[in-house]
């Protein structure tokens, strides 16, 4: 069951805004994708430990075990595509 009542909303305001930030500069984001990826492969080639992906590796922020608002729905499905997308890139 899902609860009614009102949740401070500041973290998924903020998520929210750094999103459409990020869309508003698609070049400046596509360049950093490269940075990382050309990162990414030189210390694999130079057997050193490095992160494989762009995703934080665990649960997403403000996970809970138990949805009590609508808003952990949301935020749960925006980070299983955001992980698919990844996934299939």
């Amino acid at each position: 069951p899902v609860n009614d009542t009102p949740i401070n909303a500041d973290g998924l305001h903020y998520r929210l805004r750094a999103l459409s930030n990020a869309l508003a500069d698609l070049s400046k984001q596509a360049r950093r994708l490269v940075r990382f990826h050309a990162r990414r492969d030189a210390a694999l080639r130079a057997s050193k430990p490095t992160r494989l992906s762009l995703m934080r590796p665990g649960l997403p922020p403000g996970w809970q075990q138990r949805k009590r608002h609508e808003v952990d729905w949301v935020l749960r499905e925006c980070h299983r595509l955001a992980q698919h997308s990844v996934d299939t890139s």
